[in-house]
């Protein structure tokens, strides 16, 4: 039903209808299948990051976990028509447990028509570490006068924040001396 409509749709006559109709149908359904597998991990791989999230959650409803990463390796290495120099980011090509779960709990997310949760990368922090870095930042920086920033941090904001120089220092090398001044405070 749905493939005759969509015949009629894609041509001007009910011959052409008929003739694109009988052709779909001789195509073979196990051709059909692989061509729509390898179709979806190409959106994984090679889509932008909402079009691979969807594929992704499609492929980890549809298989066992074992079997995608064994379709996502044969897949990786075929390129896209027109597209042989795009690198695709090594996140994409692998499937881990805990990726395929959050894969399938978006899927029922989505065909309760929903839509895609943010993934929250927040973490914490212990507020003691957060203090002993501001004051060596404090105490080892010089303040630039007159200047101050509003600085936003996980959802919140800092008004009027001072900004400080850090005086032609690398970070490599006010990273080791800060962590020279806590291994001397903790002996």
């Amino acid at each position: 039903m749905v493939v005759s409509e969509v015949c009629s749709l894609l041509t001007n006559t009910t011959d052409d209808a008929e003739l694109l109709k009988n052709k779909y149908h001789t195509i073979e359904i196990v051709d059909r299948k692989e061509s729509l597998q390898k179709n979806a991990v190409n959106l994984m791989l090679h889509g932008c990051q909402n079009t691979s999230q969807i594929a992704q959650s499609i492929l980890a409803k549809s298989f066992f976990r074992l079997e995608l990463v064994q379709l996502i390796e044969r897949c990786k290495h075929h390129q896209l028509d027109g597209c042989n120099n795009i690198i695709i980011p090594q996140g994409r090509m692998t499937m881990g447990k805990v990726k395929f779960g959050h894969s399938r709990k978006v899927y029922d997310i989505l065909l309760a028509s929903g839509t895609i949760p943010k993934y929250n990368d927040s973490f914490r922090v212990d507020g003691n570490k957060i203090r002993n870095v501001m004051s060596y930042l404090q105490s080892s920086l010089e303040l630039k006068p007159g200047i101050v920033r509003n600085v936003n941090v996980a959802g919140h904001t800092f008004h009027s924040l001072p900004v400080y120089e850090r005086g032609g220092r690398s970070l490599l090398s006010m990273f080791q001396s800060y962590k020279a001044t806590i291994s001397n405070a903790c002996d």
